[in-house]
């Protein structure tokens, strides 16, 4: 594990330690993270069934979590201890299907560079891809790494990682996801390469259309706010914490997770 820094209250830090232990977070949405290392890390198990009114007045009239659930613990924690150190880590470095299932879908939604690599990259050993800069007008920047994923976070709505960090964000998620792409130098050119990789959907091959579209679409942005007066975006997120075993629900999401 990394080394934590050991700090306490009204003391000068003292040396680090290892934390041993997990972290349960309880969320309404999807965590999103620029740290690789909690995509390799998170064990996620997503909860998509919604009770209709007859289960929940069913599982009123029952006696709810006091007498439902409160009944079953005994029985969970004792199961729980009994598990052996091969059972549990069979379960943390092996799990099920549906929550290797889960980790991907929740990792593609807290990283764009994850998202664009598994919708618009292909891994090949024999590929090899220069990761170039983001120009308006580039007639190639589809074929180069940093600025396809810039043109395809403006087609979707994601928001762009910076350039600086893009390379490193590149190899580590791929790395992540059972690949080990390798970086080189052209000695000639110059140019930053990556070998494994290689982008196979261009969806904009040329910039400068994608600048006058976004233009356009700026200037009748405009226009509706002189005529209509102003307008955003009304939804709302919730993101909720569990700490200690307190864990805050939100009565109107129809869908929520769980991350270790």
């Amino acid at each position: 594990g990394d080394h934590l820094p050991l700090e306490r209250k009204h003391q000068q830090q003292a040396g680090t330690f290892v934390y041993g232990g997990f972290v349960l977070m309880a969320t309404n949405d999807d965590i999103a993270s620029s740290d690789s290392g909690t995509d390799r890390r998170r064990l996620t198990a997503r909860f998509n069934t919604v009770p209709s009114q007859q289960q929940r007045e069913k599982w009123r009239l029952a006696g709810g979590e006091e007498k439902v659930l409160h009944s079953e613990m005994p029985g969970l924690i004792r199961w729980l201890l009994e598990l052996s150190q091969t059972d549990i880590y069979k379960c943390l470095n092996d799990p099920p299907e549906r929550v290797k299932a889960d980790n991907l879908l929740g990792m593609r939604a807290g990283s764009s560079v994850a998202d664009w690599l598994l919708e618009e990259c292909e891994f090949d050993s024999a590929a090899e891809s220069e990761i170039g800069q983001f120009k308006q007008g580039d007639p190639l920047a589809g074929a180069k790494l940093y600025p396809a994923y810039r043109l395809w976070c403006e087609g979707t709505g994601r928001l762009a990682l910076a350039q600086n960090k893009f390379k490193a964000s590149v190899i580590d998620t791929s790395a992540t996801l059972g690949h080990e792409l390798t970086e080189r130098q052209d000695a000639r050119t110059r140019r930053v390469l990556i070998a494994g990789i290689k982008v196979t959907e261009i969806n904009y091959p040329n910039t400068a259309s994608v600048a006058s579209k976004s233009t356009n679409a700026a200037s009748k942005a405009k226009e509706c706010e002189a005529t209509e007066g102003t307008y955003g975006n009304k939804t709302s997120e919730k993101t909720l914490i569990a700490r200690g075993g307190a864990v805050a629900h939100d009565s109107q999401s129809s869908s929520d997770s769980v991350t270790i």
